[in-house]
């Protein structure tokens, strides 16, 4: 799950003022069998924010041992509104049989994990949403 302000994938969030960064909250949901190698926060397309080894870099939740609880800052276009999406899985260089030898492996027979989340659209100028690119 990931969240600009209260904003959720789907929605859009106000933030105004021309920002240079944003604070991303995320809530990764894997078991320890689920390789999560690298997150990927993604603004208008073009890769904002990457994050190594997540469960490291990550709260873990004391009440679920699934749940890693974590907030970055994303550099955002200033002046302009943008779109948010955040991959998590395998790194994009990743090649070959993913992660031989291990339970992943074994059960997924080498396919790469990747998760992708909805955009979070963002009016950045409070001027209302305006897709980039568009106008």
């Amino acid at each position: 799950d990931v969240k600009v302000g209260g904003t959720g994938p789907g929605g859009l969030a106000d933030i105004g003022g021309s920002p240079s960064s944003i604070s991303l909250s995320l809530t990764l949901v894997a078991p320890d069998w689920v390789p999560v190698d690298e997150i990927r926060v993604v603004v208008n397309g073009q890769t904002a924010a990457t994050i190594a080894n997540p469960k490291a870099a990550f709260t873990r939740s004391t009440d679920d041992s699934r749940y890693y609880t974590g907030t970055i800052s994303v550099p955002v276009p200033t002046g302009r509104d943008a779109w948010l999406v955040v991959e998590a899985g395998a790194p994009l260089s990743a090649t070959g049989a993913y992660r031989q030898g291990t339970p992943w492996n074994i059960v997924m027979k080498g396919i790469y994990p990747v998760a992708i989340t909805n955009p979070i659209f963002m009016d950045l100028n409070g001027g209302g949403y305006a897709p980039p690119g568009l106008r």
